[in-house]
């Protein structure tokens, strides 16, 4: 099962589900609401430095301004639900698992797909 995983900004790492549905950024350009399941990470900046928050999208797109949720409602694997302030937050990975699943067989189907149009090229077949 994929886990979402919390870094907090004193080093500590919490294992669990994002149970938020729905984050909310300001950019200089418009003010999004950005279902969870489309991100794969986000970035808090220091609390006090200029507001450069990031959200990482599923489809690569990359939103930069300032998250305006105070809390990201929390499942530990182990525990009880926690409201976690922001603030206290540097990263969060959703679906690490699946994701870097994912990224290991798309770099696998690479070289296949180079090795088959060879292949074809080789016998004829190809274009």
């Amino acid at each position: 099962m994929a886990l979402d995983i919390l870094l907090g900004r004193t080093g500590e790492s919490l294992r669990g589900r994002v149970l938020n549905s729905v984050f909310h950024i300001r950019t200089p350009f418009w003010r999004l609401s950005v279902a969870t399941p489309e991100i794969r990470r986000r970035y808090f900046q220091a609390p006090g430095s200029p507001p450069r928050d990031e959200i990482y999208l599923r489809n690569f797109d990359k939103l930069v301004g300032t998250i305006e949720d105070q809390t990201i409602e929390f499942r530990p694997a182990t525990g009880a639900e926690l409201a976690v302030p922001t603030a206290a937050v540097l990263v969060v990975l959703f679906e690490f698992v699946r994701a870097r699943n994912v990224l290991s067989l798309l770099a696998a189907a690479k070289p296949l797909s180079r090795r088959r149009g060879a292949d074809a090229s080789a016998s004829g077949l190809g274009a």
